[in-house]
């Protein structure tokens, strides 16, 4: 029941305390976001629901409620505002929700897309932003969850106001997450917590301390998101940030448009020392202040070309996927299947020479192979009664090339045909993950009933126990099982993918095997297409793993021709359109 809540909603017309239920405008992991109206003003009502299967009612509250203190604490033009809470449908067996300020708007994201902002405009928007950040780390609060769909533009004055403080915590704050990591998303995980994380996650009291260094890190993601990605709002893989063995790249170099001052300082933002890192938000919001009063053309010229961003909307708007932005292992896959294509053509070409110059007779035959061997050999004549010769050769076994630019066309297609069909047979080029598209309507339809939201984290093992010294497990390519993790002495890892813990995952695993990559993490990439729930219930999904040039943590290639990985630990996203 409270799944269905979570995707459709309350019936338009419920009332809530005076408020009055007009729609449904989103999900999360943990609650459900509906449009209300109450003396003719529109209201966003959050409704705090438990995830399925999760068993702990408490906890859920906990949140919502520390949401409602961290909000209370927080008066700015910049930060939504909360009017009310209370108890949905009563106070002592129902749901806690907060009645928040509505915003009318796009997502950053969105905007982005939309208005083909120019340096300038994006400073404007990020000084702002920085401003309100500095105030809440003022006070003692952190957002811990800061990314472009948490920003709404304000449709009347174009003003962003920073949402969704689900994983917000204060000073003093007790944690209410399973696991030492608190939450957020994975992509704006600095890599000091990912490095703390691979060293204690065998600690189940150990908690991870979120610091001043981690939000910055975080926006330096926003930043470097809405510099570089010109259709941000696209549910994709993207290539990681946070890496805790490669810098990303240059913001400068994704994106020449970028002025080389906020480029440097997206850079400092992104450094993998949090001491390299500006001093606080506040001096980053003096930074971009004075990047604000730039006189230079560069910041006066929209930082993507609107030509790479209208297909995408124009496509959205049409209901197909957006064009998508390859990332470079992208860029090496779709080289590689090219030159399996290719092979193949060059099969099919040298097997139809073959055919065709064997219908001219331009192969030579085994007869007069050895008959021109003989004759280059200059072998002494030998006399052969007329009983003992050989049968004359056939018409077409006689090789014939009209001119000498025939002969050197059909050593030219042998070559080439020979040339590719070596590259089509190399090994492992032929078991590649199907294109992107849109997730089966089945699949998504069942995900919205279960109240798995788009781009909803989860994380799982692939059977050893978490424990154990031989947390290793080979991996082979082809069909997989995997299930969400969880260990008794420390509950289920943090998720907002509403995913219960043991929830059987069944896909398929594919391989990326790449020489620039080798000795390090090498690509592996996953995609569930079937769960089944603890109580027996299976449906179909769209849930993907891996797909960044590392892949996932602790991939190694095997010599027997399997993929050696870690069994606990791995993380997966919930998604509508395959990457």
């Amino acid at each position: 029941m409270m799944a269905v809540l979570a995707s459709q909603g309350l019936p338009e017309g419920t009332m809530i305390d005076g408020w009055k239920v007009r729609g449904r405008l989103g999900a999360g992991g943990f609650g459900a976001v509906l449009q209300a109206e109450k003396n003719c003003r529109l209201y966003a009502l959050k409704l705090a629901l438990l995830p399925e299967g999760a068993g702990d009612d408490k906890k859920t509250h906990e949140r919502a409620l520390r949401e409602l203190l961290c909000l209370l604490m927080l008066k700015h033009p910049n930060i939504v505002r909360v009017h009310g809470h209370g108890y949905y449908p009563d106070e002592r067996d129902g749901h806690v929700y907060l009645a928040l300020e509505y915003v009318e708007g796009w997502t950053l994201a969105e905007w982005i897309e939309r208005t083909h902002p120019t340096a300038m405009e994006l400073l404007r928007v990020f000084e702002k932003l920085a401003g309100a950040v500095a105030y809440m780390h003022a006070r003692g609060v952190f957002h811990r969850d800061l990314k472009l769909i948490n920003v709404i533009i304000r449709k009347v004055d174009g003003e962003p106001i920073l949402i969704d403080f689900g994983a917000s915590a204060f000073a003093q704050a007790p944690e209410v997450t399973d696991g030492g990591l608190p939450p957020g998303t994975e992509r704006g995980r600095a890599p000091e917590a990912n490095r703390w994380w691979h060293a204690h996650r065998r600690k189940p009291r150990a908690r991870y301390n979120f610091q001043v260094t981690d939000e910055l890190f975080t926006f330096g993601v926003m930043l470097y998101d809405a510099l570089t990605d010109p259709c941000p709002s696209r549910q994709r893989a993207r290539t990681a940030v946070n890496s805790l063995l490669l810098p990303p790249q240059a913001p400068g170099e994704r994106n020449p448009r970028i002025p080389v001052a906020l480029a440097s300082l997206v850079t400092r933002l992104l450094a993998r020392d949090p001491a390299r890192r500006p001093e606080s938000f506040e001096a980053v919001r003096r930074e971009l202040a004075e990047l604000l009063e730039h006189q230079g053309p560069e910041y006066r010229v929209p930082v993507h070309a609107p030509s790479a961003q209208a297909p995408a909307v124009e496509q959205q708007a049409a209901g197909a996927g957006p064009r998508e932005e390859p990332s470079p292992v992208k860029s090496r896959w779709r080289a590689r299947r090219s030159w399996v294509a290719a092979g193949g053509v060059g099969l099919a070409v040298l097997a139809g020479a073959t055919t065709y110059r064997l219908g001219r007779g331009l192969f030579p035959s085994a007869a007069s192979t050895a008959r021109s061997r003989v004759s280059l050999e200059k072998e002494p004549a030998v006399t052969t009664p007329r009983s003992e010769q050989p049968p004359p050769v056939a018409q077409q076994d006689v090789p014939r090339f009209a001119s000498e630019a025939e002969r050197l066309s059909w050593c030219q297609a042998v070559g080439l045909g020979t040339l590719l069909a070596v590259n089509a047979g190399c090994p492992g080029a032929q078991l590649r993950p199907p294109p992107p598209g849109d997730c089966p309507a089945e699949a998504a339809r069942a995900m919205r009933e279960h109240g798995l939201p788009d781009g909803g984290t989860f994380y799982f093992t692939f059977g050893a126990d978490p424990l154990s010294p031989e947390w290793t497990l080979p991996l082979k390519r082809g069909r997989v099982e995997a299930k969400v993790l969880a260990h008794p002495e420390w509950g289920a890892y943090p998720s907002n993918a509403n995913l219960p813990a043991g929830t059987r995952l069944l896909g398929e695993l594919w391989t990326e095997v790449d020489p620039e990559w080798r000795g390090t993490n090498e690509g592996v990439y996953l995609r569930f297409d079937r769960v089944r729930l603890p109580g027996g219930a299976e449906f179909p999904v769209c849930l993907v793993s891996g797909g960044t040039p590392l892949g996932m943590f602790g991939a190694r290639h095997q010599p027997d021709g399997t993929v050696r990985g870690d069994s606990e630990g791995q993380g997966g996203t919930v998604v509508y359109r395959w990457p």
